[in-house]
């Protein structure tokens, strides 16, 4: 069982904490928990084995590119096989920037990330599973992101509007004038 780290490249520090790549040569049959890291992930399966994962009593085989939303319970479960797994780490602020829906949609479930945008995650899916280089397929999933970064700028505008917002009534909690705070950032108040 091999486990590597890999650092994303500097204009993706922002937005993904790591990406990893899991291999296991073993044909071996194994349970574990995982434990909530906050975080979301995105997993491509590249290899013969199966993994599931436990919904109630009951296990159920994960799709060949997971889309991990936030955990925050612990998750049992199973694999069989060997595994070659290519994983990217979200922060969790930042998972929002790449996808369109609403990330909580996601939350204590392992959804199918080719259903959730379609054709581009089975083209990369497909890419990957081509690619046996690892450094190679770091910088296809890394190229994939810039151009959903990109796609997405309308909406990182309004992530950021938001969290200045945010921040500006941390900063001053006794400003309560939504009509103000609104003004202020070029927003729309309705009464």
């Amino acid at each position: 069982m091999e486990f590597k780290h890999f650092q994303p490249s500097d204009i993706l520090k922002p937005y993904v904490r790591h990406y990893y790549i899991f291999e296991s040569d073993a044909d071996v049959e194994f349970e574990d928990t995982v434990f909530p890291s906050g975080d979301m992930e995105l997993i491509f399966n590249l290899g013969e084995g199966t993994w599931e994962s436990s919904v109630g009593d009951k296990f159920f085989k994960t799709p060949k590119i997971e889309l991990w939303g936030q955990i925050t319970k612990p998750l049992p479960i199973r694999s069989k096989g060997r595994h070659t797994m290519l994983g990217i780490k979200f922060f969790t602020h930042s998972a929002g920037y790449f996808f369109s829906d609403e990330i909580g949609l996601f939350n204590d479930r392992i959804s199918d990330f080719g259903d959730v945008i379609g054709s581009p995650a089975k083209t990369l899916h497909m890419q990957l599973l081509e690619t046996k280089d690892p450094h190679k397929r770091i910088a296809q999933v890394e190229c994939f992101l810039l151009n959903r970064l990109i796609g997405g700028q309308k909406k990182s505008f309004r992530i950021d509007k938001v969290a200045h917002i945010l921040t500006s009534i941390k900063r001053n909690p006794s400003e309560n004038n939504l009509g103000a705070i609104a003004s202020r950032h070029g927003v729309t108040c309705i009464s």
